[in-house]
């Protein structure tokens, strides 16, 4: 049934809360806490080192999201691209944690326009960048591997929110694709 609750609490969150869990336990329930955690804008971690450092853990993970300066975070670009950021749905910001996208866009696309839009308190504060692609550095096969990674957990997300078959084709597409694996598959295809 972890598809079922990850699925239904992320329709019930809206977004509204960032969720971040700690497994304390080799034998945690990875998927459920992953995917829980990535369509709630959070992370998770699972301590399998023993028991005596579940308290270091803790500590780290409170450490890195004490200070929120952003959220309800929405990262856009240009529709013209045809650019794919990844993660979705996005991470808020917080002073001692990194948000991270990867993307990709059509190798003729020379600029990028991206904009960063959340909210500190009432405030609404947005950030937009200019990125000059025809003078990037060509990315690197692990750059690759990174954002098909993430758009594969963007993917599984979507279908545990809402499942249907051209999910599940996109997934497989781009395991073929990108030669990335479909993590956690029995769990996704337990649903069907």
């Amino acid at each position: 049934a972890s598809t079922d609750i990850i699925g239904e609490f992320t329709k019930l969150n809206t977004g509204a809360f960032s969720i971040f869990a700690l497994g304390t336990h080799g034998r945690a329930n990875h998927y459920l806490l992953d995917l829980l955690t990535y369509c709630n804008r959070g992370a998770s971690t699972v301590v399998t080192s023993g028991r005596w450092d579940i308290p270091d853990r803790i500590e780290e993970l409170i450490d890195g999201v004490a200070r929120p300066v952003l959220g309800n975070v929405e990262v856009n670009v240009n529709l013209a691209s045809g650019a794919d950021l990844h993660p979705l749905p996005s991470a808020n910001l917080y002073a001692d944690r990194a948000l991270e996208y990867y993307g990709s866009c059509p190798a003729q696309v020379t600029t990028l326009a991206l904009q960063v839009r959340g909210e500190a308190g009432p405030a609404k504060c947005d950030v937009v960048f200019s990125l000059d692609l025809a003078t990037a550095p060509r990315g690197s096969d692990l750059l690759r591997e990174e954002w098909a990674r993430r758009r594969m957990h963007s993917l599984i997300g979507a279908y545990a929110r809402q499942p249907g078959e051209e999910l599940l084709e996109a997934m497989r597409d781009l395991s073929r694709e990108h030669d990335v694996p479909i993590p956690y598959r029995r769990d996704v295809l337990r649903r069907r």
